[in-house]
C-alpha cells in the first residue's frame, strides 16, 4: 500500500485505520445484529400472518351482518301495508319509515319503494358512510335528500328535497323526468319469496357504486329496495387498518374472483387496481400472483412495487350468506416492509448501541493511529475557512505521508482556484442579465432608450468620488470592498427596473388628450362637423332669404373664425407646455360647452369592456346633442383590485379614486405637463414595481442594500419625494448620489416626448435651486461640480449644442 512521490513514499489510509478498527469492531456488530434481525423477522411475519387471519374473519362478519341487517330490513318492512298505499297520510308514514331506518344503519346508503305504475319514494342519508364524490357542492347542512317521482307521459316530475338534520326543508327542486324505476335491474329481478341482491353497479344518484336489496310485494308488485354503498365496506376497512400497530399505511382491499375491487381502505385516487395487484406478484414467467388459482393463500408473500419492499397476504373471505354470488370474495393486504417489522426496530436499536459501547472501548486504541490523520485534517480546515471568506489567493497546500489527504490537499487549491473562476463568471452572469433588463426597459420606449445606461454611468462616477473624497461630509462613507461598490453599480442599473410594467402610453404621453393615440384628432373631426353644420345653416338660409346673402355671409364667416380661433386654443391647451391660468380654465368650459349632434350609434363596434363602460350609450334616440368637449361616466376606469401595500414596504402615496380619468375636459385642464394625477401614480408605481421585484429576489449578503438603493431616486431630504417619504436622516450618501443622477440625467435627455433637453448651464441652474429647495444634497452637488464630473458626462453623453460655459463658482459655499 506504499506509492512513491517526489517528496517519498506516501502510505494508505487503509493501512493506518481502517484494517484495526474496521474489521475488528465493525464485522463482529454486521454478524450479531444480521443474526438478530433474521430470527426477530421470522416471528413478526408468523405473527401479523395470524392477525390478517382474524381481520379477514371480521371483514367475513361483518359483510354477513350487513347483508343480515339488509334482509331482516326488508323481510319486515314488505308486511306493512301502509307502506304501499297512496294516500298523502300512508306516504308521509312511509317517508319517516324510511328516515328512521336509515338512521338507525348508518351503512345503509339509501331506502326506496318503486311502485308498480312506475312511481317513485327514495330516501338517501348524505351522512352516511358512504362518501359522496366531490364533484357534487351539497351544503353542509344537507342532511337527507328525498327523491319523489310521480305522474305519466309528460306529466311525469321528480321532485328533490334537501333536509337537514331536524327534517326541516332546505331546498325543494321540480323537475321533469323520464326515470322509470320498472327498467331498473333490482326491480325487475325481485321477487316476492325471499331479498335478492345484484351486482356491483353505480347508483343513478350522485354515481355512487354499489349493491341494491330488493323484495317484492306479492299484492301491490311494488318494489322495496336498500342501496348500500361500497363505500361502507371502505369505512370498515379503514377502521380495521387504524387497529393495526404500527401499520396505519397498509392498504386493505377485497376483490371478486373476477377481479373487482369491491372495497379498498384508500381512497379512489391513492388506491391500486387489481391489474396493479395482480403484477406483484409473480409465480412464474407467465402467470401473475393474484390471478394464479394456486398461489399460496394465508401466507406474507415478498413483493417489490417501485423498488420499495413490501408484504401481500391474500385470503378467501369464509363468508356466509344465503345471498353470496358463485364468485368468492378475497382479502388482500399490502403493506411495507418497513411498517411490518417496525416492531422489531427498537431491539436493533438497543442492538446497535451496545455495539456502539463495544466500538468505544477501542476508541484510545484508533486514537494513536487517527493522529496522522487528524492533525492534517485541522490544517484544510483552516484552508476551507479561507474559502468560506473568499480569501481565494490565501490557500495553500499542505504536506502529508497519508496519500488521501495529500491528494485532498491538492484537489483543495484547484477547488480553489475553480470556485474563483465560477464566481466570476456568475457575477459576470449577474451584471450581464441586469444589464439586459435595463436595456429591455430603456427598448420599451424610443423616448428613453439609454436612460438604464446612462445613469448608473453617472451614479458610479460620482458615488467614487465620493468614496474616494477628503471632504467632511464623506468622512463616513467608502467602499471598502469591491462588492459594496458592485452592489451599488447594480442598484444603478435595476433604478428603474419597476417601467417594465408601467404603460408606454403613460410613459410617453407628450400631450394632454394621448392615451394610446392623441385624441386631438376626434376634437377636431367634431369642428370640422360643427363647420360643416355652419356652411350648411349658410346655404339653407340664403336659398331661403337670398336678398340677406351679405349678413349671413359675414355670421359664417364669424363663426368660421371663431371654430379656427377655439381649436387652435384646445390644441394649444393640449400640447401642456405654459401654465394654465383661471382664464385659460374658463375659456376651455366655454369652449368644452359648444353643442354638436351625433348622428351614429355610439355603441356600435366596441370590446366587450368598453361595451360594460359605456352601457349607458344604447338605446340611445338619435340625433344625440352632445357638448363638444365632456367628461363621461364611462371615461373613468377603476382599479381592477384595491391598491393596497403591506405595511413591511413602508408605502407612503396618495392613492387615486380611480385607475385613470379618460375625460377631455379633465385631461385638457391640467395646469402644468400633461399627466393627470391617475397618470402621475400610474409613472410613480413604478418604483413599488421595483421594491417588490428586486424583494423577491434572494440576494446574496454582499449584495442585501441593491433593492435599497434602487428604490430611493424618487425621494426628497424634506420628505416630500416616493414612494415612503423619507427624511434626509433616512437617506445614505449612496441613495444621495442616485437622486442627483437620475435628475440630472432626465433634465439633460434630447429623447424625452414632453419636454426639450436642457443645455448643462440650465439643468446645473435647475439642480441648484433643487438644492435650495432641499430635494438634493447639497454636498452631492458640489462634489458633482468640483469634481468635473458634470462636464466628463456632457461630453459623453450631450450634443455638442447643449454643452455651453458653466461659471460653478456661483454654486459653491
Amino acid at each position: 500500500m506504499l506509492t512513491r512521490h517526489d517528496k517519498g513514499y506516501k502510505i494508505s489510509i487503509r493501512a493506518s485505520v481502517l484494517l484495526v478498527f474496521v474489521l475488528a469492531s465493525l464485522l463482529t456488530a454486521v454478524v450479531a445484529i444480521s443474526l438478530h434481525y433474521y430470527f426477530s423477522e421470522k416471528l413478526i411475519l408468523q405473527t401479523k400472518s395470524e392477525q390478517f387471519k382474524q381481520t379477514s374473519q371480521q371483514i367475513a362478519d361483518h359483510i354477513t351482518r350487513i347483508n343480515e341487517r339488509a334482509d331482516n330490513t326488508l323481510s319486515v318492512m314488505i308486511h306493512d301495508t301502509r307502506l304501499f298505499s297512496n294516500s298523502q297520510d300512508n306516504k308521509e308514514i312511509l317517508q319517516h319509515v324510511l328516515l328512521e331506518i336509515l338512521t338507525r344503519h348508518p351503512d345503509f346508503y339509501s331506502l326506496f319503494l318503486g311502485h308498480a305504475n312506475g312511481d317513485l319514494l327514495q330516501v338517501i342519508n348524505l351522512k352516511g358512510y358512504a362518501k359522496l364524490p366531490s364533484s357534487f357542492q351539497l351544503d353542509e347542512d344537507d342532511h337527507w335528500l328525498v327523491y319523489q317521482i310521480t305522474g305519466q307521459g309528460s306529466d311525469r316530475k321528480q321532485v328533490t328535497t334537501y333536509l337537514d338534520e331536524s327534517l326541516n326543508v332546505r331546498k325543494r327542486d321540480t323537475k321533469a323526468t323520464d326515470y322509470d324505476p320498472r327498467t331498473r335491474v333490482w326491480f325487475q329481478d325481485a321477487i316476492s319469496t325471499s331479498v335478492t341482491k345484484t351486482e356491483q353497479y353505480v347508483f343513478n344518484v350522485f354515481d355512487v357504486p354499489g349493491y341494491t336489496y330488493a323484495i317484492k310485494s306479492a299484492q301491490t308488485g311494488d318494489v322495496l329496495a336498500i342501496d348500500i354503498a361500497s363505500a361502507s365496506l371502505n369505512h370498515f376497512l379503514t377502521v380495521q387498518q387504524t387497529k393495526m400497530k404500527h401499520l396505519v399505511e397498509s392498504e386493505m382491499y377485497v376483490y371478486r374472483g373476477d377481479g373487482e375491487i369491491i372495497a379498498s381502505s384508500k381512497n379512489q385516487s391513492h388506491q391500486h387496481s387489481f391489474a396493479d395487484l395482480s403484477q406483484l406478484v409473480k409465480l412464474d414467467e407467465q402467470q401473475s400472483g393474484l390471478a394464479n388459482k394456486t398461489h399460496q393463500f394465508g401466507k406474507m408473500l415478498s413483493v417489490h412495487e417501485k423498488g420499495i419492499e413490501k408484504y401481500m397476504f391474500v385470503l378467501p373471505l369464509p363468508l356466509s350468506s344465503d345471498m353470496q354470488s358463485d364468485e368468492v370474495d378475497y382479502f388482500t393486504v399490502l403493506v411495507s416492509k418497513d411498517d411490518v417489522l417496525a416492531v422489531i426496530k427498537e431491539k436493533i436499536r438497543i442492538s446497535i448501541l451496545v455495539t456502539g459501547l463495544f466500538l468505544l472501548l477501542l476508541l484510545p486504541v484508533s486514537w494513536f493511529f487517527a493522529s496522522s490523520i487528524v492533525n492534517p485534517i485541522l490544517k484544510l480546515v483552516g484552508e476551507n475557512k479561507k474559502i468560506q471568506q473568499r480569501d481565494y489567493n490565501e490557500v495553500s497546500t499542505l504536506s502529508s505521508h497519508i496519500l488521501e489527504i495529500h491528494y485532498l490537499a491538492s484537489s483543495m487549491v484547484d477547488m480553489s482556484r475553480s470556485i474563483e473562476q465560477h464566481e466570476d463568471s456568475q457575477k459576470a452572469l449577474m451584471e450581464s442579465f441586469v444589464e439586459l433588463i435595463a436595456q429591455a426597459i430603456d427598448d420599451k420606449s424610443p423616448y428613453t432608450a439609454g436612460h438604464c445606461e446612462r445613469v448608473p454611468e453617472l451614479g458610479i462616477w460620482l458615488a467614487d468620488a465620493a468614496s474616494g473624497s477628503t471632504d467632511e461630509a464623506f468622512s463616513e462613507f467608502s467602499f471598502k470592498t469591491p462588492d459594496e461598490r458592485r452592489e451599488f453599480r447594480l442598484a444603478a442599473w435595476l433604478h428603474d427596473c419597476g417601467k417594465i410594467t408601467t404603460p408606454e402610453h403613460i410613459v410617453d404621453k407628450g400631450t394632454k388628450l394621448e392615451t394610446i393615440y392623441n385624441r386631438i384628432h376626434e376634437v377636431r373631426t367634431r369642428f370640422e362637423v360643427l363647420l360643416r353644420d355652419a356652411k350648411i345653416a349658410y346655404y339653407e338660409q340664403l336659398l331661403a332669404h337670398p336678398e340677406q346673402q351679405s349678413v349671413l355671409k359675414q355670421k359664417l364667416e364669424q363663426q368660421t373664425e371663431k371654430l379656427h380661433a377655439d381649436f387652435s386654443f384646445i390644441a394649444a391647451c393640449n400640447i401642456g407646455g405654459e401654465f394654465m391660468d383661471e382664464e385659460q380654465l374658463s375659456r376651455l368650459h366655454e369652449v368644452a360647452s359648444i353643442k354638436w349632434q351625433r348622428h351614429f350609434d355610439a355603441s356600435l363596434g366596441l370590446s366587450p369592456l368598453e361595451e360594460m363602460r359605456m352601457a349607458d350609450l344604447k338605446n340611445q334616440h338619435l340625433p344625440v346633442e352632445e357638448s363638444l368637449l365632456s367628461d363621461k361616466p364611462s371615461d373613468l376606469i377603476p382599479h381592477e383590485k384595491a391598491v393596497e401595500y403591506p405595511e413591511s414596504l413602508g408605502i407612503n402615496m396618495v392613492i387615486p379614486e380611480y385607475k385613470y380619468n379618460l375625460g377631455e375636459v379633465y385631461n385638457l385642464s391640467v395646469a402644468r405637463g400633461t399627466l393627470t394625477a391617475e397618470d402621475r401614480f400610474k409613472i410613480n408605481e413604478h418604483v413599488i414595481s421595483t421594491i417588490r421585484m428586486l424583494g423577491s429576489v434572494p440576494f446574496p449578503k454582499e449584495l442585501a442594500k441593491v433593492p435599497r438603493y434602487a428604490s430611493t431616486h424618487h425621494e426628497t431630504l424634506k420628505g416630500t419625494g416616493y414612494p415612503r417619504k423619507l427624511t434626509a436622516e433616512q437617506l445614505s450618501i449612496p441613495e444621495r448620489v442616485l437622486v442627483l443622477a437620475d435628475i440630472f440625467e432626465a433634465l439633460t435627455a434630447a429623447d424625452r416626448p414632453y419636454k426639450k433637453a436642457k443645455p448643462l448651464s440650465v439643468a446645473i441652474d435647475i439642480l441648484a435651486k433643487m438644492v435650495d429647495d432641499d430635494h438634493i444634497d447639497r454636498d452631492v452637488f458640489e462634489l458633482f461640480l468640483t469634481s468635473g464630473i458634470y462636464l466628463k458626462y456632457a461630453k459623453q453623453f450631450l450634443h455638442e449644442s447643449q454643452i455651453d460655459s458653466v461659471d460653478i463658482q456661483k454654486y459653491l459655499r
